[in-house]
């Protein structure tokens, strides 16, 4: 019983991030150029408005991944057409005209999006946690079944996947908000630091030192509390 709760549980979590993550890509695509166009040439064909065929595509969507709620292959492929409609958006943010280099006939501007630059980033965002999420979770709920398959006390059990869960979804979110910040804070910072390196003769070697004290600061926060538990 305690098994089932804790699959339930890891499934309902996962599930609904899933379905969160669709609802912010989709919404980029909605705000996409490419949505506009698309909609002009399915008016004249549907019986119904192209919002509603939206809604339709949302209330799917929900079905998919509420009606066998937990299923892997389902939620990796929402997330792959999350990665579709988010898409456009990102083509038209990243400024790089891939279209004109594969002979598309799609112009460039096609996909222009009335999004300011955060709102695409954090979604891109959003889909990478995903994907770390629905890998983290599934496998949290894996070993938290064999546990409990080998005989481990079901309440302990769950209790270290709660925190496990907890954890992961605070790391990744912790880690998606550190490059949020840096991003926002790098423009602000750029001329500055442009000068700074202009003006000084080892700039490369600067920024490989810089570059080390991080990974070495990184690797110790990582390993810091495995010693600790060991210890204990």
């Amino acid at each position: 019983m305690v098994e089932g709760n804790i699959r339930i549980r890891a499934n309902l979590i996962t599930s609904t991030l899933v379905f969160l993550i669709f609802l912010l890509a989709f919404f980029t695509f909605l705000h996409n150029q490419l949505s506009g166009d698309i909609s002009g040439v399915l008016n004249p064909l549907l019986p119904m408005s192209s919002y509603a065929l939206y809604i339709l595509i949302i209330i799917f969507a929900f079905a998919i991944i509420f009606m066998d709620i937990g299923k892997e292959s389902k939620l990796r492929t929402i997330l792959y057409f999350s990665w579709a409609f988010y898409l456009p958006s990102a083509l038209y943010f990243s400024r790089i005209d891939m279209l004109q280099s594969i002979g598309s006939p799609i112009n460039f501007s096609d996909l222009a999006s009335d999004l300011p630059s955060f709102v695409l980033i954090l979604a891109g965002m959003a889909l990478m946690c995903g994907e770390l999420l629905l890998r983290s979770l599934g496998s949290i709920q894996e070993a938290g079944e064999n546990f409990i398959a080998r005989g481990a006390d079901p309440t302990e059990v769950r209790s270290v996947l709660d925190k496990n869960m907890a954890f992961e979804i605070s790391t990744i979110a912790g880690s998606a908000c550190i490059v949020m910040t840096i991003i926002l804070i790098v423009p602000a910072v750029e001329p500055m630091l442009l000068g700074i390196m202009r003006s000084t003769e080892y700039s490369y070697l600067i920024l490989v030192i810089v570059a080390v004290i991080v990974l070495i600061m990184t690797i110790l926060a990582y390993a810091w509390p495995s010693k600790n538990s060991e210890k204990r």
